[in-house]
C-alpha cells in the first residue's frame, strides 16, 4: 500500500508541463513570437527577402530606413550560400521591459544556419520591430547566464 500512495504521489508531481521540459514542448514557435515576427518569416519562405524586409520593417522606425534594406542585399548571399530557407527555432528570448523584448532565432537553410536578433517593441497598434539583424556568425546570440 506504501509503494502505492508513493507511486501515486510521484505521478500527481510529474505534470504534463515538466514532462514538457523535459521531453520538449510540442508548442509551435509561432504562438511565442509577435506576428509583424512570424509573419516576416513566413513571407520570407515564399517570397523574397525585399518583401520579407517590408513586412519586418511595418509600422516601424526602420519602414523608410534604406539601411534595414540593405540587408535585404544579405538574405540573397545566404540564400545562394546556404540554400532555401526552410524554417527556424527560438534560440532566447529576453524580456527587457512589459513592451520591450529581443527574439533570437536560428534559421535553418538547406546547407547551415543563420543567426538573427529582432528587437520587438509593443506600441498601442500592436507589437513592431525597432531593429532586425542577421548574421552567420552566432556571436550575436547573448551568452548563458553565469551559472551560480
Amino acid at each position: 500500500m506504501r509503494k502505492f500512495v508513493l507511486c501515486m504521489f510521484c505521478t500527481l508531481l510529474i505534470s504534463p508541463a515538466t514532462l514538457g521540459q523535459i521531453f520538449g514542448s510540442s508548442r509551435n514557435p509561432s504562438d511565442t513570437l509577435p506576428p509583424v515576427i512570424v509573419n516576416g518569416l513566413e513571407i520570407y519562405k515564399t517570397n523574397s527577402p525585399e518583401a520579407a524586409i517590408q513586412s519586418w520593417s511595418k509600422g516601424g522606425p526602420l519602414e523608410e530606413n534604406r539601411e534595414a534594406f540593405k540587408q535585404a542585399g544579405f538574405l540573397h548571399q545566404i540564400q545562394e550560400s546556404f540554400g532555401g530557407f526552410q524554417g527556424y527555432e527560438i534560440a532566447r528570448i529576453q524580456t527587457l521591459s512589459r513592451r520591450t523584448q529581443i527574439f533570437y532565432l536560428v534559421m535553418h537553410y538547406a546547407k547551415g544556419p543563420l543567426f538573427a536578433k529582432f528587437v520587438s517593441y509593443k506600441t498601442a497598434d500592436g507589437w513592431i520591430l525597432s531593429s532586425f539583424y542577421f548574421s552567420k556568425e552566432d556571436t550575436i546570440l547573448p551568452l548563458p547566464p553565469p551559472s551560480q
